[in-house]
């Protein structure tokens, strides 16, 4: 029911919106710095940088399910009250971005993204234990690993996860941003698209992007602290990725839209469309990032090799153009109502009777899975209406014991651009949220799904 994941990667070879704001943010601190800003506070006695907090809350976590063996009840409150804490802090660092004020994309700098990532592994492991201890099983998982590819952090499209850097990313947001705004783009075109600036390495890659083929902007784009002397320059690699975002949010997958992916295809002469398991100079978003990168990269974007099959754009204006044509047509069309992703919240009241109000999203760093000790949430959003397109949002909640029960129906409408519901849940136990939209039946489309955890009063 739900969407899937598709990564593409740039492999590399042997070799805020006030003026004030905007002034602030063209004098940053040093990236490396370790000041206040950069460490996280939740669940321990004192401000400890990310891989500190990482090392002692995986300790503390080892203590905690030895100490309260056999009395799962305690272990399940001091849990929850945790869990909000983490959730809290995690919250307030995905809100701690760069927001481009015309184009509206999202830059975060490395020691946010390192909070980000520990964070999230923090909530993750914890609601997998919540999750143990519902069953009626005592948890002996191991906490999740700060350098492998997991259910939950800064997602890797490697075997090999991350690896610490042997030096801090020479550039920032302000470099960035610059690569950015350097395309000739409608500025909606990039409007909710996020960068994060890794603090450590993808392993082997200059950098990762991410899509679930959403109506909606979800996309993101990974860069890599640093790899070697040979790493391609940061125009490169962010003008071969915004090609990947490009294909990913115009033209979707090639089994979504094989009409606009044979445009691409007649214009370089292929006939097959060729996946993830060709190799990198014969895949066809590959050829279409490294196009993207040719045609619409500044000199610094064009100066490494091209790297495909496919003939050289530079040396074939009629596929320099054909290509412009395709693109320049893909971006000026507009994209269908649905959930601004980037502005999505469950509110509820947390374990001390206090309201809460989370942002949630789809990726694995972000907040996906929300722990209840209320059997009462409400789901909100902001929607993006294209006026041409109807938008019915559909909101359902589903138990699986172990075949799916519906608990909660919810058809919200669309006031001034925003919807909210109530989602109301009959017992302790796992749910899941399924938020999408109808074409007038009971079936659920483009649908997001998030996970609730309802421990019961504790």
């Amino acid at each position: 029911m739900g969407p899937w994941l598709q990564v593409r990667s740039l492999r590399i070879p042997v070799i805020l919106l006030a003026a004030v704001l905007s002034l602030l943010w063209l004098t940053p601190p040093p990236l490396w710095a370790a000041g206040a800003g950069s460490n996280i506070t939740a669940v321990h006695s004192k401000s400890l940088p990310y891989d500190q907090w990482y090392q002692t809350d995986r300790a503390h976590m080892a203590v905690l399910l030895k100490k309260y063996k056999g009395n799962s009840r305690a272990l399940t409150k001091h849990l929850v009250k945790e869990w909000y804490e983490i959730s809290a802090e995690l919250g307030k660092a995905l809100g701690e971005c760069y927001r481009e004020p015309v184009r509206q994309y999202l830059v975060y700098d490395a020691p946010t993204s390192s909070k980000i990532h520990v964070l999230s592994l923090a909530r993750y492991y914890r609601e997998k234990v919540l999750s143990d201890l519902l069953a009626g099983t005592y948890p002996t998982r191991q906490y999740p690993d700060l350098w492998s590819n997991n259910p939950a952090g800064i997602p890797s499209s490697v075997s090999n996860g991350f690896s610490p850097a042997s030096r801090p990313p020479d550039f920032g947001v302000k470099d960035v941003a610059a690569v950015v705004n350097d395309f000739d783009l409608p500025p909606a075109a990039l409007r909710g698209l996020s960068f994060f600036i890794l603090p450590f390495n993808l392993t082997g890659y200059a950098a990762t992007s991410h899509t679930r083929y959403l109506p909606g902007v979800e996309e993101s784009i990974y860069l890599s602290a640093s790899i070697n002397k040979e790493s391609p320059p940061l125009a490169v690699t962010i003008a071969h990725e915004l090609g990947h975002y490009i294909h990913y949010q115009y033209n979707g997958s090639y089994e979504q839209d094989p009409v606009k992916w044979g445009s691409f295809m007649n214009l370089i002469g292929e006939d097959e469309f060729r996946g993830s398991s060709a190799p990198f100079r014969d895949n066809t978003e590959e050829q279409f990032a490294e196009y993207f990168r040719m045609v619409y990269g500044s000199a610094a974007g064009r100066s490494m090799r091209f790297r495909t099959s496919a003939p050289n754009p530079l040396y074939r204006p009629d596929l320099f153009d054909g290509f412009k044509r395709i693109v320049d047509g893909l971006v000026s069309q507009s994209l269908p109502s649905y959930y601004d992703v980037n502005n999505m919240w469950i509110s509820g009241v947390d374990d001390r009777g206090q309201q809460f109000s989370l942002p949630v999203g789809v990726r694995s760093e972000l907040i996906n899975t929300i722990v209840t000790t209320s059997p009462q949430l409400r789901f909100s959003s902001s929607v993006i209406l294209n006026p041409e397109d109807p938008f019915n949002p559909l909101v359902t909640c589903f138990r699986f014991d172990p075949k799916a029960v519906l608990v909660d129906y919810s058809t919200p409408k669309v006031k001034q651009d925003y919807i909210n519901c109530s989602i109301k849940l009959p017992k302790p136990g796992i749910y899941t949220l399924f938020v999408g939209e109808t074409d007038g039946s009971r079936n659920i489309l483009n649908s997001m799904s998030f996970k609730i955890i309802y421990t019961g009063n504790i």
